[in-house]
């Protein structure tokens, strides 16, 4: 079983006909429903919102893990396992360009290698931030800076 989606050319913006024949290739082809539900999703989103879900989604991925391959870490589950179906039933390269185009796989790429440095270093220093306790501000008085004086 293929684990990852092929690396291919992405279609960025792809034209609603290129779309069109894409998800009637894909039922041809006899997609499962999880899938022509996925495309059809994205098919229906104009190219600005459906950047921006796809960025959102990678965003939210590397809050919870480290991405350092889109194709490996950078796609959810679902969209891995669409992608992944897309490449095995048969569909033109074309088609499949097309796909890549309607999850932003490049788009998705290139910010990831915008902001690859940032993140690694927000990790390393994971720890740098202010918690307040239950009891700051109960014993002893309150600065200026709302910072606890203790003694």
């Amino acid at each position: 079983m293929v684990d990852q989606p092929e690396k291919m050319w992405c279609r960025s913006c792809p034209a609603a006909d290129e779309i069109r024949a894409l998800l009637n290739e894909a039922q041809n082809k006899h997609v499962s429903p999880m899938a022509m539900q996925m495309l059809r999703w994205l098919a229906g989103m104009t190219p600005l919102h459906r950047l921006m879900h796809n960025l959102n989604v990678l965003i939210a991925m590397c809050d919870h893990h480290e991405v350092r391959d889109i194709l490996n870490h950078g796609l959810a589950p679902d969209e891995r396992a669409t992608l992944i179906e897309l490449d095995s039933c048969g569909l033109p390269v074309a088609m499949r360009e097309v796909a890549h185009g309607l999850f932003n796989v490049h788009e998705r790429w290139s910010t990831l290698k915008a902001i690859a440095k940032p993140v690694r270093e927000a990790l390393a220093f994971a720890d740098e931030r202010v918690v307040e306790k239950p009891l700051d501000g109960v014993l002893g008085e309150t600065r200026k800076d709302h910072t606890n004086v203790e003694g």
